[in-house]
């Protein structure tokens, strides 16, 4: 008998499958028999000789199907795996044991701050303390839960009273990390005042962070990563990608009964843009493609700008009927050439088509002449900004007296790739006697 058992989660049932074949010893699955080989499949990032570890079988001891059980709960309970799953049977006079393993698909690395020890130290401590700890872990679950409890023990055994926390904080890149440290006795910011920046002034920072800062728990993480969703992106505006904070001092406000921060800012080099890779092949034509691409290499780098490029890709395509265009961007920081590198890439999908206008809330006479302005012909591509900007015409050229409002929908037919578009007249909506001769426009914001 062959008997694949898993288990998904931390909550899931044993799920069973059997598959019957002649065998004296897989007769008897309750019955005793040695373990001969232990394997495991499936693992890319903890090492199978931990995993094997971890369940705690021993080659040559006796075993029977709640062993195997037992070892599949301790690596459940390790928190480092989606699935489990494992299938024994006759090997050898005993048993052989398989271990299917899915490891969990985002791990995160571990770091220390605030710890008397040094970091290699600390990972030492945890994996002799937290089966299969291989310096990353999960945002959450058992594993958190065990790295904590090591920590929070070694540190009351030195002599502190503080909590160990850990949590999900920006790394050096762009990354997230699982940072433990312990907890200190905070007090609110009050107010945080810069010093050494140039490029934007300091009464500018503060003007920008205070309102986002002020109250929030001071620690030198939290800051860290205020500054870094807050004040970064103005330096990255500014061609600063290398911008860095602190050293940070802080003291307590005579005023009120938070903490005045003080934040010592080194701006960077200048970065300047290097490759800009635009899409292949082109959505547009060379005129088309000057307008959205407003940045060059060699010029100052601007990551706003860079974005608008994406947003303007976007638009435009949207404008000729790829309502669902998406447009991302790759970028590549050259911290020692001081360059970025951009390349930027399009996925147009399917194309739109316009179907049908439908007109509502003006009588027999007055419906007539809108629909006559109306710019998009039936099979058309479909232009997103056409109907907004058709009503806007019509409220400029004050056709109707008594009018309140207009009011556009659209329902996208996604079998058919069709839009309809409803306009509604509300109000009494009467038309005037003399109306200015309108030629309509099937594209208001042409690229070429």
């Amino acid at each position: 008998m062959s008997v694949v058992i898993g288990m998904r989660n931390l909550t899931a049932p044993l799920v069973c499958l059997v598959a019957l074949c002649a065998s004296p010893l897989a007769a008897q699955p309750d019955q005793a028999y040695p373990l001969r080989e232990v394997r495991v499949v499936g693992n890319e990032i903890v090492p199978t000789e931990q995993i094997v570890a971890a369940t705690q079988l021993k080659i040559g001891q006796a075993v029977t199907e709640r062993e195997f059980r037992d070892a599949l709960q301790r690596l459940n309970n390790s928190g480092l795996f989606e699935l489990i799953e494992f299938a024994y049977g006759p090997f050898s006079g005993g048993y052989q044991v398989t271990f299917q393993v899915t490891e969990v698909q985002q791990l995160y690395d571990v770091e220390f701050r605030g710890f008397e020890q040094s970091e290699e130290e600390m990972h030492e401590l945890i994996a002799s303390q937290v089966p299969m700890y291989v310096r990353q872990s999960p945002g959450d679950g058992i594993m958190v839960i065990r790295i904590g409890n090591t920590l929070q023990a070694a540190w009351k055994e030195a002599g502190n009273d503080s909590k160990v926390i850990g949590q999900l904080v920006p790394g050096d890149g762009e990354e997230l990390v699982m940072l433990f440290r312990p907890e200190e006795a905070t007090q609110a910011i009050a107010f945080v005042t810069f010093e050494g920046s140039g490029v934007i002034p300091p009464l500018e920072l503060q003007r920008i962070f205070n309102p986002v800062a002020m109250g929030e728990p001071y620690s030198e993480t939290r800051l860290l990563e205020l500054l870094k969703f807050n004040i970064v992106p103005f330096y990255e505006e500014r061609g600063r990608m290398n911008v860095r904070f602190c050293p940070c001092s802080s003291e307590p406000d005579p005023n009120t009964e938070g903490l005045l921060v003080k934040v010592a800012v080194d701006e960077g080099p200048l970065y300047k843009w290097g490759e800009i890779g635009r899409p292949s092949p082109a959505p547009f034509d060379e005129r088309g493609m000057s307008r959205i691409f407003t940045i060059e290499t060699g010029d100052p780098v601007n990551m706003k700008e860079a974005r608008l490029v994406q947003t303007r890709m976007d638009e435009g395509l949207r404008r000729i009927g790829f309502l669902k265009s998406d447009t991302t961007i790759d970028v590549d920081v050259d911290h020692e050439e001081q360059l970025v590198s951009l390349n930027y890439n399009v996925d147009s999908g399917e194309r739109y088509s316009f179907r049908r206008l439908e007109i509502k809330g003006l009588d027999i006479l007055s419906e007539p002449v809108i629909r006559k302005r109306w710019g998009l012909d039936l099979g058309d591509w479909f232009n997103t900004d056409y109907p907004l900007v058709f009503i806007n015409r019509i409220r400029a050229d004050q056709m109707f007296d008594n009018l309140e409002d207009v009011r556009h929908r659209v329902r996208i037919d996604e079998t058919n790739k069709a839009v309809d578009v409803t306009i509604e007249f509300l109000g009494k909506s009467e038309k005037k006697k003399y109306l200015p001769d309108y030629k309509p426009d099937k594209d208001p914001f042409p690229l070429h």
